[in-house]
């Protein structure tokens, strides 16, 4: 009896790795273990298994493209601002000079000529229309009203944009940009995206009058002399 219980102990090869005992010492295998039934310490299973809820997923951080696109965005808009406002201070200067020459010199050639007068006329005409739509352009421009405390609050409007933010208080501004810089990088993207889009739409008032001023400078001149030379005929 001894002899057959050490020969069965002998042929039966039990693998930890594969195997698993039960409250009775029965070996069960891997495949028939339960994975919720137990923790797992190697491969032995004890107890129950809590099972973790996942994690939330982190905010997404800027990367450098992202910033480098602001960055520029930015730069861009900025030198195109100060272009602007270099060509509508030309505009501006040369138109006056004309004008005072216009004045100067054409009340003495209206008296030898008096039919002189039609185009001294358009070129002082031209020279005022065009400073007039010349300093349009570089008008400030100042915040009508439009936007409160509120629209910051709702992300409506920009911190980083001084007309957004004329009609609040020093301590509402700090409150604002406090909240807006200590949260995600989605709200600190949507405040810089909207001032972005103030400067690219002043820019757009600024070339539209910096538009109109040039093409009336350029007609005004051309009528100038066509007016110049057919005065001359006619008197000739």
């Amino acid at each position: 009896m001894t002899q057959q219980s050490s020969a069965v102990t002998e042929n039966i090869e039990i693998e930890p790795g594969n195997l698993e005992l039960n409250s009775d010492n029965t070996a069960l295998t891997e495949a028939q273990q339960d994975s919720d039934s137990g923790e797992t310490l190697g491969t032995w299973t004890f107890g129950p298994v809590e099972v973790k809820p996942p994690a939330p997923p982190k905010p997404r951080k800027p990367d450098r493209s992202t910033e480098t696109l602001l960055r520029n965005t930015a730069r861009a808009n900025l030198e195109l601002t100060a272009l602007a406002d270099n060509k509508a201070n030309i505009m501006i200067s040369l138109n006056g000079f004309i004008l005072t020459v216009g004045i100067t010199g054409g009340s003495f050639a209206i008296k030898h000529t008096p039919d002189l007068v039609y185009p001294f006329s358009v070129i002082l005409l031209t020279a005022l229309t065009s400073i007039f739509l010349a300093v349009k352009a570089v008008r400030p421009k100042l915040n009508m009203g439009h936007d409160t405390i509120e629209d910051l609050r709702q992300d409506r409007s920009s911190v980083a944009f001084f007309l957004h933010c004329s009609n609040l208080t020093a301590d509402e501004y700090v409150e604002e940009m406090q909240r807006v810089v200590t949260t995600d990088f989605e709200t600190v993207q949507t405040h810089i995206t909207r001032h972005l889009y103030g400067l690219g739409y002043g820019l757009k008032k600024k070339f539209k009058w910096l538009s109109w001023s040039y093409l009336v400078f350029s007609f005004g001149q051309i009528l100038s002399v066509l007016t110049f030379l057919g005065v001359m005929i006619f008197k000739g």
